[in-house]
């Protein structure tokens, strides 16, 4: 999703303007935000990013449950992700094989654990 700053609004899409947008998405990914930790209101419910994709319409969304820092072993932790997602199609799989490998590579649990799928294309 992209959207133009105008004199009315910034370009940022908050949780519930997302939630409103119609998407046709098998997975999102949520890779540079804590998009779990994030929640905004909506009405008197708590919406976060990986929820308001998942209203909006994307069957899965991948996102960390906390923050997690930009490094070679992110990148390398995303690359087998999306290399096994576009090989397989199945999106817990793809987490399955990326937490694996890097395990077999001595990556901190902290990196590799945070990743959460949702949502019914998780399954």
């Amino acid at each position: 999703l992209f959207r133009s700053a105008t004199p009315d609004h910034d370009s940022h899409f908050r949780a519930f303007e997302i939630a409103d947008t119609p998407l046709k998405a098998e997975l999102v990914a949520l890779v540079v935000c804590d998009a779990i930790q994030g929640a905004e209101s909506l009405s008197s419910h708590n919406l976060d990013l990986a929820s308001a994709f998942l209203q909006a319409g994307a069957k899965a969304v991948l996102a960390p449950r906390w923050k997690v820092e930009a490094s070679e072993a992110t990148d390398s932790f995303l690359t087998i992700f999306f290399r096994s997602y576009s090989a397989n199609g199945n999106a817990r799989e793809a987490l399955q094989k990326a937490r694996q490998e890097s395990f077999k590579r001595g990556d901190p649990p902290l990196l590799w654990a945070a990743w959460e799928l949702s949502g019914i294309g998780a399954r």
